[in-house]
């Protein structure tokens, strides 16, 4: 019988989360509006997916209405998740794992304010999804100028600020948030660093 030599136990280090706050302002890129349109529950909805049992005249009042979307307190706002879709996204073209960027940045919130110069209301016609591919009629706001502040929580000892600020750029202008954005084969949503706050 061989006897087996014990081993001696192996001592884990673990450091405390070096985590750090810093405020990003975005501005819009040129001649590029955001374009909102929130996915909802209405009548629109059910006729797009095939579960209207009948046929009813379009509201389109009703339709650009739903298109917004709000913060916690009533402001016009923005899901933080299609700004922190946009940075991981922004991971393929920097040669990035989108893991690292997971586990080194958070975007706090929920909603992040949307404020511009101005909101106008305009009508395209994209193609629909789907074999047809027949035109559809869309009233979505259009924001002009539009600016935002994202307020990030990094792990400082993973990522650095000014990585970050790259990171913000990068996903703003091959990414872009909203409808017709890069990502989509559109130009619009596109966004930059406008500057940083720690």
């Amino acid at each position: 019988m061989v006897n087996q030599k014990l081993q001696e136990p192996v001592l884990i280090e673990v450091k405390p989360l070096n985590l750090k706050l810093i405020k990003v302002k975005i501005k819009s890129i040129k001649d590029s509006p955001l374009i909102m349109h929130k996915l909802t529950n209405t009548d629109y909805i059910k006729r797009e997916t095939g579960k209207e049992a009948k046929k009813k005249l379009r509201n389109f009042d009703d339709e650009f209405k739903a298109c917004f979307h709000y913060t916690e307190d009533g402001k016009t706002g923005f899901p933080v998740e299609g700004f922190m879709g946009g940075l991981l996204d922004a991971c393929v073209a920097l040669n990035i794992p989108k893991t690292q960027i997971k586990r080194a940045v958070r975007i706090m919130g929920k909603y992040v304010e949307i404020k511009c110069r101005d909101v106008k209301r305009v009508v395209d016609n994209p193609r629909r999804s789907g074999r047809n591919g027949t035109p559809d009629e869309r009233h979505r706001p259009y924001f002009y100028d539009w600016t935002a502040e994202l307020v990030f929580t990094y792990d400082a000892d993973l990522i650095s600020p000014e990585q970050i600020y790259n990171l913000v750029n990068q996903a703003g202008f091959s990414t872009g948030v909203g409808d017709w954005r890069p990502q989509k084969g559109g130009s619009k949503g596109m966004y930059e660093v406008d500057a940083l706050r720690y």
